[in-house]
């Protein structure tokens, strides 16, 4: 579903970080999406991903839904 991604950002700090990039998708029908803004916050415990949470500005949506 993602024609293209873009980082625009990387925080660490300790065992917590945050990537905040562009993704830019596909044109469905019936109107483009287009770009995106997306943050993803990560906590890393034993040098695994332990927590996740995605977060996105989903105000295209309904548009591209008509």
């Amino acid at each position: 579903m993602t024609k293209r991604a873009q980082l625009t950002k990387l925080l660490v700090e300790g065992d917590w970080a945050a990537m905040y990039y562009d993704c830019e998708l596909p044109a469905p029908l019936p109107a483009p999406i287009g770009t995106i803004k997306i943050a993803s916050f990560f906590r890393v415990e034993g040098r695994k991903i332990r927590q996740y949470e995605t977060m996105f500005d989903a105000t295209a949506f309904p548009r591209a839904q008509g």
